[in-house]
């Protein structure tokens, strides 16, 4: 597998560990505040619960558009790195 995939792979399993645990907490947090309702926070928790459920999976099933986004990272990391080489040579 080629560095970028590698990395994008990576970047994919970062968002999905992030993403469960976001989820695990708004799922048992408690509203305070007068806006918005406590209907509204379940309504707007339950929609990207269910967005997210279709990317919860190793990222080699992850659609192309989808993988774009890990890439995009990846392709940050990869540029951070090749300063650093380049800063090490000079």
């Amino acid at each position: 597998m080629e560095l970028r995939e590698e990395l994008s792979e990576l970047e994919h399993i970062q968002w999905e560990k992030w993403s469960r645990n976001l989820i695990d907490q708004l799922l048992k947090s408690s509203v305070k505040g007068t806006a918005p309702s406590p209907l509204d926070i379940a309504n707007n928790v339950t929609k990207k619960h269910q967005s997210w459920l279709e990317y919860w999976k190793p990222y080699s099933n992850l659609p192309e558009e989808i993988k774009e986004f890990d890439r995009h990272w990846a392709d940050k990391i990869l540029e951070l790195l090749n300063t650093n080489n380049s800063d090490k040579e000079s």
